[in-house]
């Protein structure tokens, strides 16, 4: 599917949930979490197609689920250098939620090395459709030097180890 395609199928089955006055968005309501990606991914496309994210040029939803940690990629003259890691829950994410999902797209790359092409350049987004819990929003504004003191990361690789079969078959200890 092209990426006009994408967007086509997004603004003909969007059902779009009342909004409230006074009242944030209700994006957790989206029909299913793939709308919430498709969205995701249109923002970005703007953002993208706009230059106004000058780390990237290209972006691309990926089709369905169990997506190795990811659901749009971004990349740079063929180098992906980003992901969107989309999460429509209804309540506020947590830190051990996104810990668990942090380490899962690092485990994932470990596998596949085109999953980040340079480290050093590469922006891990992640997108949520209600907020963040005060105490995830801190860890991830400070994540180089907290992620390196954070006494749960052995609890979110096994979890990650346990719950992820194609993790297991290959091997990733």
């Amino acid at each position: 599917m092209t990426d006009q395609q994408t967007k086509n199928q997004f603004l003909s089955h969007s059902e779009k949930p009342a909004v409230l006055a006074g009242e944030p968005f209700p994006y957790n309501r989206l029909p299913n979490p793939k709308r919430f990606e498709e969205l995701l991914y249109s923002i970005f496309d703007v953002l993208v197609e706009n230059a106004m994210l000058a780390k990237h040029n290209r972006i691309s939803l990926m089709p369905g689920v169990a997506d190795d940690g990811k659901d749009c990629v971004l990349s740079m003259n063929g180098d992906t250098n980003g992901i969107i890691q989309c999460k429509n829950y209804n309540n506020n994410l947590s830190k051990d939620e996104f810990g668990k999902e942090v380490t899962k797209f690092a485990l994932y790359s470990l596998i596949n090395p085109t999953l980040i092409t340079d480290p050093n350049n590469f922006t891990y987004y992640i997108a949520v459709a209600k907020n963040f819990v005060k105490d995830c929003s801190d860890f991830i504004d400070d994540f180089n030097r907290l992620i390196q003191e954070e006494d749960e990361i052995t609890k979110w690789i096994s979890f990650n180890l346990n719950c992820n079969p194609p993790l297991v078959r290959t091997g990733v200890k």
